[in-house]
């Protein structure tokens, strides 16, 4: 598969690491790109704290956050190739 920048390609393997990431995910019935923040390694236990600590963020994209490419245009040929649906909050688990 060609990536649009090297940055969009380094952050589509960092998916399900302590990292920022980006992945497409089945959404209901199409694709959607995510951009994903992991606080923590996958196997770590979350901190004690007294207050509320978010351990994974997210949010949507329609553009690169790198190169600013349109991302369903670039990848409409590989969105599947692209999907980790699994890993986006609220599905999957």
């Amino acid at each position: 598969m060609k990536f649009c920048c090297e940055t969009f390609r380094r952050l589509h393997e960092n998916a399900g690491l302590r990292e920022f990431a980006v992945f497409t995910a089945r959404y209901p019935d199409s694709f959607v790109f995510v951009l994903q923040n992991r606080a923590l390694d996958p196997e770590a236990l979350p901190p004690f704290t007294e207050s509320p600590m978010s351990s994974v963020s997210e949010m949507l994209l329609n553009y690169c956050p790198s190169c600013g490419v349109t991302l369903k245009q670039f990848y409409c040929e590989d969105l599947t190739e692209l999907d980790k649906s699994a890993l986006k909050l609220g599905m999957g688990r």
